[in-house]
């Protein structure tokens, strides 16, 4: 039942008298009817529903009997945020109402779902309550704004950062914008004050407006901080500020008021003088789009739609010149441009240039561009083609509104069901953790019991065609559940006593017992992909004596941020000790992390990629992270054992291993030694299946030992390089390590087992000492395999043992003739001109002739196509001298090319003073 506040009669009565003026004022006074009925002059709550949860929500607003100011499209209107917890009010102050009434301004007091910062859900209820009042209240879309105190300041800064097409201007007070400073100060774990699980990193990232205040070039924004703030460092706001001072060109002011507390800066005053002169520019020739979500991909007339590397922030800026864009991107292997809605619009033709390469010449039309790269990820050129107006066939492949983590499945219509297929208890403990979180979703994001759990017999086909699925079950215990893993291979396989993480690169990880619960988000085969599934099972306790069970509604503050894609979790805490959160307040009465033992991201195929998380690792280097891995397992009187150390040798404390014993698995924290000590231990071998801790990444690349047999053969193995990068048609060295681990000599066969082509030698013989690290290498030509990812096996072997570890190949496209060995950028004294010079190399058997061109990125600066002849091994030189425009001080940054497909670059970064 849809449930609103309690309204007197008296009210109905006021309202009803005053919409009967109404009526008869409109009919004199055309344009007074837009106030949708509301009395104008006076504070009201205005509804909506939002089509998230089917749920009621009010919104405070003061509608002017003054008209909009002349020369508008409607009322300017100014949303206020408020601070922590719930609120829903249509107060506003004498001072508030006479510059409401002066101005023609409307003024919105927005709840936005509570205590979600206005992110997440929150975010979503923002942008609901600025579409209903914008149709009901006749707004101006250029004169939006959008200010509040502390939870409202975070507000404040998200939505400028997020929304600049949508709010001319934000002035936070005392709000947050770095989770570097509010993730210690607040969710941070005692032992640990200055660490995050480094699954974390990209969701945190994602929350804080520090890392995306790019794309606020046309937005504006008054900065209100309090110097004796100590709910909210004053850090958090000086940072922002500095970050757009350095960064120039943006429309920021900063009041710093030295002596006043949290919230001491609000300055309404100060706040409407400075949004009275801000306007919205809905069509900029230049912007930057940058984001780790593909959510937020889509501003003014650009869109970021895949990112090359997941949970890195990618970046677009665009450039329109009279007939040419200009396109700089980093970390995108897709993006589009509305070319028929820019600033070039009305161009007969449009040259497009990204990174330095041609991708367009034609009439301005709606564009896709995708990504060309190397086997080693290096970017070689972009192609385009039309966007298809028609709807693509379904593929399963991230994009906006289906690409994760978990809490974005929660931000779309959704409905809660629970499995009914198992034995009574399973069906009673499904049925009570789905009532559990609908208890928990509505009393922390509705204020009205909305939400309910139902019996999955009661979803319909049209409601799983409309709307997400979340389900709490297991695919022994729910028939939808069991239905959707027969129609596609779901990566993570949530079964009675035991979770799956299918993984073709690691190996299965199976976590077998029924400590282990799973919370997963993938898109859903029972709705042709179109909607998401999100599957349930497990709680862990709250409280240090084990009691106060919560699952995924323990804390829903934290759900933008909180789960990856999929977390698997072991709720015994015999396994895993309860850790006490530093802030203590209800409900967050642990750091639930503690308990995670897998968490992760699916690639873009929606398939788990056990590569993903180093890569981003080694792409990033946060600092003060550590990069662990299994150093040494052990199997003994004294139990299973497995050593943890970082990447000097140096044992881990406080990591949580979990281990597949065979018949079960378990998980352990390491000692001060890094040693994580399982008992009982069975007579058989046992695998690590995972490493986590916070302020660490695991890195099972670096596995000396993670199967406890392989310390009993005396043997390990490793890769060198754990993937291989190839050139298509091409010979490329695969390498393997082997090392001897026992008391003894032995002589090992080392043998590479590719999935087609010739190798050279077919196997090698490799004599080892005791202790000895030997490497042995091949030769591998793949013939014709197309551009992909390969698995080859490596197997060694000798009397005693035989041991295998499967490693990568990534073969790409033919590798050029002609090779672009440098760029240099000269700007010689006194003249208004560059000169880009190129060094080239043949490396190929015979003369090659190939055209060669280049662009000067940030300057708009072609450099013609010039036809070049070199004999194998002989150095060729070329020169380009470009006349430069007026005021191109700034640092920029020239590239080089061949033209042919795939062909060689590189460029080269300069300064111009």
């Amino acid at each position: 039942m849809k449930q609103r506040l309690r309204r007197s009669s008296a009210y109905w009565l006021l309202l009803a008298s005053m919409a009967g003026l109404l009526v008869v004022l409109a009919g004199l006074l055309p344009g007074l009817a837009c106030a949708d009925f509301l009395p104008m002059g006076t504070g009201q709550l205005s509804w909506y529903t939002s089509q998230v949860d089917n749920t009621e929500h009010a919104y405070g607003i003061y509608v002017p009997a003054a008209p909009p100011p002349e020369g508008g499209h409607g009322y300017p209107a100014v949303f206020h945020g408020h601070g922590y917890g719930w609120g829903v009010s249509a107060d506003f102050s004498e001072w508030q109402k006479q510059w409401a009434e002066g101005h023609g301004w409307v003024l919105i007091n927005i709840n936005a779902r509570g205590p979600n910062f206005y992110g997440g859900i929150g975010d979503v209820a923002v942008q609901e309550v600025v579409k209903d009042a914008s149709l009901r209240f006749d707004l101006d879309p250029d004169r939006l704004y959008f200010t509040g105190v502390s939870m409202g300041g975070t507000g404040a800064y998200r939505q400028a950062v997020l929304h600049p097409d949508v709010f001319a201007a934000a002035a936070p007070v005392d709000g947050w914008t770095d989770y570097r400073l509010w993730h210690k100060k607040w969710y941070s774990r005692v032992d640990a004050p200055d660490a995050i699980e480094e699954f974390r990193r990209p969701l945190l990232e994602s929350m804080s407006p520090l890392f995306w205040f790019d794309r606020l070039q046309w937005g504006a924004l008054l900065c209100m901080i309090s110097g004796r703030d100590t709910v909210v460092w004053p850090e958090e706001g000086l940072r922002m500020v500095r970050a757009l001072q350095d960064a120039g060109d943006f429309d920021v002011q900063m009041v710093l008021n030295d002596n006043a507390g949290h919230g001491g800066s609000n300055d309404l005053q100060r706040i409407y003088q400075f949004f009275d002169s801000r306007r919205r520019l809905p069509n900029p020739t230049i912007f930057t789009i940058s984001t780790t979500s593909l959510n937020y991909g889509k501003l003014y007339w650009g869109e970021v739609n895949r990112l090359h590397l997941l949970g890195v922030g990618g970046r677009l800026r665009v450039m329109a010149r009279s007939r040419s864009v200009e396109a700089l991107t980093s970390n995108l292997d897709e993006f589009r441009l509305a070319l028929s809605t820019s600033p070039v619009a009305e161009a007969p033709t449009v040259e497009v240039w990204a990174d330095g390469f041609p991708a367009y010449t034609g009439p301005p039309r709606a564009l896709s561009f995708t990504a060309l790269r190397s086997p080693r990820g290096e970017l070689i050129g972009w192609t385009s083609a039309p966007v298809e107006t028609a709807p693509a066939p379904v593929s399963l492949r991230k994009r906006a509104g289906l690409e994760g983590p978990l809490g974005e499945a929660l931000e779309q219509p959704f409905l809660v069901a629970y499995g009914t297929t198992g034995d009574a208890e399973a069906v009673e403990r499904h049925r009570r953790e789905a009532e559990a979180f609908c208890r928990q979703w509505n009393d922390f994001n509705v204020h009205a019991q909305s939400v309910q759990a139902r019996p999955e017999s009661e979803v319909t086909p049209a409601e799983l065609e409309q709307r997400s699925l979340v389900v709490f079950g297991t695919v022994e215990s729910s028939r939808l559940l069991r239905s959707a893993y027969e129609q596609t291979p779901v990566p993570v396989e949530v079964r009675e006593g035991e979770i799956v993480v299918r993984d073709t690169v690691r190996g299965d990880r199976h976590y077998r017992g029924a400590q282990f619960g799973a919370f997963l988000a993938y898109p859903n085969p029972l709705s042709d992909f179109c909607t998401y599934l999100v599957v349930c099972t497990g709680e862990w306790a709250t409280h240090a004596d084990g009691t106060a069970r919560l699952g995924l509604g323990y804390d829903l503050e934290k759900l933008p941020w909180a789960y990856p894609d999929y977390v698997i979790f072991n709720t015994d805490q015999a396994q895993l000790p309860w850790v006490k959160n530093v802030n203590d307040k209800p409900p967050v009465t642990c750091y639930e992390a503690a308990y995670f033992v897998e968490a992760g991201y699916f690639d873009q195929q929606w398939r788990t990629d056990a590569l993903q998380e180093p890569a981003r690792y080694d792409y990033q280097r946060p600092q003060g992270v550590k990069r662990l891995h299994v150093g040494e397992t052990k199997q003994d009187g004294a139990g299973a054992r497995a050593k943890v150390v970082d990447e000097l040798g140096q044992p881990v404390a406080a990591a949580r291993v979990t281990v597949d014993l065979g018949d079960a698995a378990r998980s352990a924290v390491t000692d001060e030694q890094g040693w994580a000590v399982f008992r009982p231990a069975g007579p058989g071998d046992f695998t690590v299946l995972n490493v986590m801790a916070t302020g660490a990444l695991y890195d099972w690349r670096l596995d000396v030992l993670s199967h406890s047999g392989w310390a009993q053969q005396g043997l390990a193995v490793r890769p060198s390089q754990f993937v291989t990068a190839l050139q298509g048609g091409e010979a490329g060295e695969v390498q393997v390590q082997v090392a001897n681990l026992g008391a003894a000599a032995r002589t090992v066969a080392v043998e590479l087992l590719p999935p087609s082509g010739r190798l050279q030698p077919a196997v090698q013989q490799l004599r080892l000492a005791p202790g000895e690290t030997q490497t042995a290498a091949f030769w591998w030509h793949p013939h014709d395999l197309p551009p992909g990812r390969y698995p080859l096996v490596a197997q060694v072997s000798d009397a005693a043992a035989t041991l295998s570890r499967t490693l990568l190949a990534e073969i790409g496209p033919p590798a050029p003739r002609l090779v672009v060995m440098g760029v240099q950028v000269e700007h010689p004294l006194g003249l208004n001109q560059l000169v880009v010079k190129a060094q080239l190399a043949n490396a190929g058997a015979q003369t090659a002739t190939e055209a060669l061109a280049g662009y000067v990125m940030g300057l708009g600066l072609a450099l013609p196509p010039r036809q070049v002849q070199a004999a194998p091994g002989t150095p060729v030189s070329l020169e380009w001298r470009v006349a430069l425009p007026a005021g191109s001080e700034g640092h920029y940054e020239a590239r080089v090319y061949v033209q042919s497909p795939g062909g060689s670059t590189k460029t080269c970064a300069f300064t111009l003073p």
